[in-house]
């Protein structure tokens, strides 16, 4: 399910695994990326500015829900 697309046409949004939980995902052209905020049990990706910043939702294990943003050229970097 797409969330957000930008100006260069990446889209975000979230898909279900085999399990039945929601993950993230960027998409751009061809090239499919799945999101996941470390630790979480459920990723969502919501938006996509022209900067490339990613929002979105992720739960911990308690199902408690949390923000995140996603900034360019930070890898691994909450």
């Amino acid at each position: 399910m797409a969330g957000g697309i930008n100006a260069s046409a990446e889209i975000v949004g979230q898909y279900n695994d085999a399990d039945g939980f929601p993950h993230g995902f960027l998409a751009m052209g061809a090239t499919f990326t799945p999101l996941d905020y470390p630790g979480a049990l459920i990723t969502t990706a919501w938006g996509i500015n022209s900067a490339g910043q990613i929002v979105g939702n992720w739960y911990d294990s308690n199902f408690r829900v949390h923000g995140w943003l996603a900034q360019p050229g930070k890898k691994g970097k909450p």
